[in-house]
């Protein structure tokens, strides 16, 4: 469900959410930190639910992630 949530940002805006990335060690520690961002002038059309969902994909708690159940 999680890389659901990270294919639905992309899919969004054209990019993933933790571009800001430079090196491999940082993207890992922003993905275990959650640490990404909606970029206003990106997302001032996309819905606050369609947000929400990807917020509760993108969660790496696997025990408050969205699941399919």
């Amino acid at each position: 469900m999680w890389s659901l949530g990270v294919a639905m940002f992309a899919m969004l805006v054209g990019y993933p959410p933790f571009v800001k990335a430079k090196t491999e060690e940082e993207l890992f520690d922003l993905i275990n930190t959650n640490n990404y961002d909606y970029n206003e002038q990106d997302w001032m059309k996309i819905t606050n639910d369609a947000k929400k969902m990807i917020d509760q994909l993108i969660q790496p708690n696997v025990l408050r992630r969205l699941n399919a159940d």
